[in-house]
């Protein structure tokens, strides 16, 4: 089997919310599965130094 999808996301970004809805048929189509990680991006973003 495959190597599974290591899918990081934040329940409050809209971007991340579109991505959830098709990454269980992304993996699907080539035989991967999801490993779903939940994050917070506001903190990624502190910690890095990024910015929003």
């Amino acid at each position: 089997m495959a190597q599974p999808i290591d899918f990081y996301f934040d329940y409050s970004s809209p971007y991340g919310y579109i991505a959830a809805l098709k990454i269980d048929d992304l993996a699907a189509r080539y035989g991967r599965s999801v490993i779903w990680k939940p994050i917070l991006l506001g903190a990624v973003f502190k910690v890095t130094g990024g910015k929003p």
